[in-house]
């Protein structure tokens, strides 16, 4: 039985079906166990141990108990792939912007499919160049050269610091691991490796030609991106319970399992504010920083008119679409777990950052400033720059006061949601005055050249759609420009007491 609650938005996956996620089965116990005898003792190893019971008696999960994780996640939808137009099927999956399972496609005539077994590839390749290794389960990715990384020395809790290990034999990946492992050592005393190699890289060359045809799934959607070649990368686990944390990807992902299972969980881009991503510039953007705290594991949390979680397993010769900014998480089901994923970079959402970017700024913004009276002059003009820019894409129809749409969305939603981890918090010194904003300074009105550019990066930001997809997909890219706007201007120790500072709570 599915111990998982998506309820608790990339929370870890529990150990036994009958741990259930608080909000789940709780109700159907308390009925069915606690009126019984009423004590505490009773109802909590009903709780725990009645749908196992149900399991053993029944030979399946108990009614109410299926009802119960009905209303938490919804089945990915499963197709059947038409062969004789495999870019039209891409196509056609791309515009939808929904996740979706194919069967019957090319993938499961791979030589891969057959071949890339933990003994296959080991005759194959020999070695793996490089592997990460972590003593518990969750992998979080971090970049260490994003600049909150290399100018603040940022990072993540030690907990999930891992290591990369050099020229890994692949036998040894898949009996145990590497380093300090033993080859068949206890899986609860293993340390959980995850092997991203591209496939480009020599060390694959020998076993490219088993994963293809492959070009389908590179089909182009446009010609944003047509210049950037294709993203193959082979993805291992050695250890059942291998998971990647939540996260979103910035293109259209395809992936094809090859050999063991993967279980899926995918959230849309509107989960956002449950998520709390990591700030654009920090080692671990993308990531999802809720996945870190223990107390998810068993408190769900949904989001209200968010849009439904969707989970499947997939299978050898299967493969997902995921679309961009789609969250996931992705949990190893067997011992060896081997796949391939190609990621196409023609993603319109996926470029609105750069090109939002590439529009430039008014000339006051550029201009460095000489003293600390011109640097207060830089700051009230980006402040207002930024509320110009966010009242034009959240603004309402009625003469609602510019400062109180931009202020309240900073300082209520942007705030706590990138910068509310209290490390995060801390080390950016949130809750410190950013002294050039405390003297408040009349500006004249924006002239027509910034009203203007304000106009073309809220055109280049917004969605073509008011649905919540893309809703939340708006939310995660206004927020990155809003970042790097004022890392630029403020500095990244400063950014986050330049927010908390110059956008002042509405009176």
């Amino acid at each position: 039985a599915s111990g998982h609650v998506c309820g608790a938005a990339g929370s870890q996956r529990v150990k036994r079906s009958h741990r259930r996620a608080k909000g789940g089965t709780d109700s159907f116990h308390r009925g069915s166990l606690g009126a019984w005898d009423g004590g505490k003792n009773l109802a909590v190893w009903g709780r725990r141990a009645l749908p196992a019971v149900c399991a053993v008696i029944m030979g399946t999960r108990c009614a109410l108990q299926r009802q119960a994780e009905a209303r938490l996640t919804v089945p990915i939808d499963r197709r059947v792939f038409d062969r004789s137009s495999p870019e039209g099927v891409v196509r056609a999956a791309v515009a939808t912007r929904s996740p979706v399972v194919f069967s019957g496609s090319q993938v499961e005539e791979w030589a891969a499919v057959r071949s890339w077994t933990p003994s296959g590839l080991a005759d194959a390749v020999g070695s793996f160049p490089a592997v990460g290794e972590l003593d518990g389960t969750l992998f979080v990715h971090r970049d260490p050269d994003r600049l909150m990384g290399r100018g603040l020395s940022m990072g993540l809790p030690p907990v999930y610091d891992y290591t990369v290990a050099k020229n890994v034999s692949v036998r040894h990946f898949f009996a145990g691991g590497s380093g300090t492992n033993a080859p068949g050592a206890d899986a609860g005393t293993r340390r959980r490796q995850k092997l991203v190699g591209k496939l480009s890289e020599a060390a694959y060359g020998t076993i490219d030609a088993d994963a293809q045809p492959r070009g389908f799934l590179s089909a182009r959607t446009s010609m944003l991106n047509s210049h950037l070649p294709e993203d193959a990368s082979i993805w291992a686990a050695g250890a059942r319970g291998t998971t990647m944390s939540t996260h979103y990807d910035v293109g259209h992902t395809w992936v094809a399992q090859v050999h063991g299972r993967k279980r899926w969980t995918l959230w849309p881009p509107s989960w956002w504010r449950v998520m709390r991503p990591y700030p654009h510039h920090h080692p671990a953007w993308r990531q999802a920083e809720l996945s870190f705290e223990d107390r998810w594991r068993t408190e769900p949390t949904p989001c209200e008119g968010c849009g439904e979680c969707m989970e499947t397993v997939l299978r050898p010769g299967e493969l997902l679409y995921v679309p961009p900014f789609w969250w996931h998480r992705v949990e190893s089901l067997e011992e060896a777990d081997i796949a391939l994923s190609v990621v196409n970079w023609d993603a319109e959402e996926g470029s609105r950052f750069e090109r939002a970017v590439a529009l430039g700024l008014p000339p006051h913004l550029l201009a460095t400033p000489a003293n600390d009276a011109e640097l207060a002059l830089r700051a009230a003009a980006t402040t207002r720059f930024l509320r110009l820019l966010l009242h034009a894409l959240l603004g309402e129809p009625t003469n609602r006061d510019i400062r109180d749409v931009s202020d309240a969305y900073v300082r209520n939603v942007l705030l706590p949601t990138r910068f509310g981890e209290p490390t995060v918090a801390a080390q950016l010194r949130c809750n410190e005055a950013f002294t050039p904003c405390m003297a408040p300074l009349e500006l004249p009105t924006a002239d027509v050249d910034e009203l203007k550019l304000v106009g073309e990066v809220a055109r280049t930001l917004a969605p073509p759609g008011a649905d919540t997809v893309s809703n939340g997909v708006l939310h995660l890219v206004l927020q990155d420009f809003i970042e790097n706007l004022v890392s630029f201007v403020a500095g990244q120790e400063s950014m986050c007491a330049f927010l908390h500072t110059c956008f002042r709570a509405p009176e």
